[in-house]
């Protein structure tokens, strides 16, 4: 997978993927924050997968949009209360939690998560956004439509 962003003049961060997947390419663009659009392109069998990746995202270079280094991507941590001393139900929850969040960041274009854990009482998942306020709105409106409970707190660790 390949992601590149451009910050617009406006202040408006935008987002530029693509991934192969099997037959195709999966190109998938937007406003950071938002689902955005996608669309399938053949995958050129003449070409390794990055060269078909960088083929498909050569206009939106073009454009201006590059990669994030690490440094521009900033870390959130989000925590949910382990109740009870069941084990197993804790491990299914966090999986669910950490798949669901990187769903969410992923389609969204804000980033991915790192790692979760299973604290003494808390399941906490920590990801990697390129922007903190609109990955903490995003998560916090994808977790009030889901059954996965209600987190205790977001925030910068």
């Amino acid at each position: 997978m390949i992601k590149l962003y451009k910050r617009l003049e406006s202040g408006e961060l935008k987002y530029h993927e693509a991934w192969a997947d099997e037959t195709v390419v999966v190109e998938h663009w937007g406003k950071v924050g938002s689902r955005g659009a996608h669309r399938q392109h053949p995958l050129n069998n003449g070409l390794d997968e990055e060269a078909n990746l960088f083929q498909v995202l050569g206009p939106a270079l073009e454009k201006g949009f590059h990669s994030f280094a690490d440094e521009e991507h900033t870390s959130l941590r989000v925590e949910f209360e382990a109740s009870g001393d069941d084990a197993d139900t804790h491990r299914h929850k966090s999986q669910a939690l950490e798949a669901r969040l990187d769903q969410t960041l992923g389609w969204t274009g804000l980033g991915h998560v790192e790692k979760s854990s299973i604290e003494a009482t808390t399941i906490a998942i920590l990801c990697s956004v390129v922007d903190f306020e609109i990955a903490k709105r995003v998560i916090k409106q994808d977790l009030k439509d889901s059954d996965l409970g209600e987190y205790q707190r977001i925030f910068a660790p």
